[in-house]
C-alpha cells in the first residue's frame, strides 16, 4: 500500500470532544521510524561510518520510498 493510501485509509479516532478524526499520527511515526532504521542500516551502518554515501537525505528519501513501495 503506497504512503497516500494509508493516509486515505487512516482509521478513525475520537478526540476528547467525541468528534472523529483520522489517526495521521501513527502512520506518520511508522514512517518516520521505518526510514530512520532504514538510513541507519543501508548507508550509515553498511558504509563504515561515511554517512550517507555521498547521498542527499530528498535522495535517500526517494530512494526508501521506492524501495518499500511507498
Amino acid at each position: 500500500m503506497t504512503l497516500q493510501e494509508k493516509f486515505e485509509n487512516a482509521p478513525i479516532v475520537y478526540d476528547d470532544s467525541l468528534n472523529f478524526i483520522k489517526n495521521y499520527e501513527a502512520i506518520a511515526d511508522e514512517f518516520a521510524i521505518g526510514f530512520a532504521e532504514w538510513m541507519a542500516k543501508e548507508y550509515w551502518l553498511s558504509s563504515s561510518g561515511k554517512y550517507l554515501q555521498g547521498h542527499t537525505h530528498q535522495e535517500l528519501l526517494k530512494i526508501y520510498k521506492k524501495e518499500k513501495g511507498l
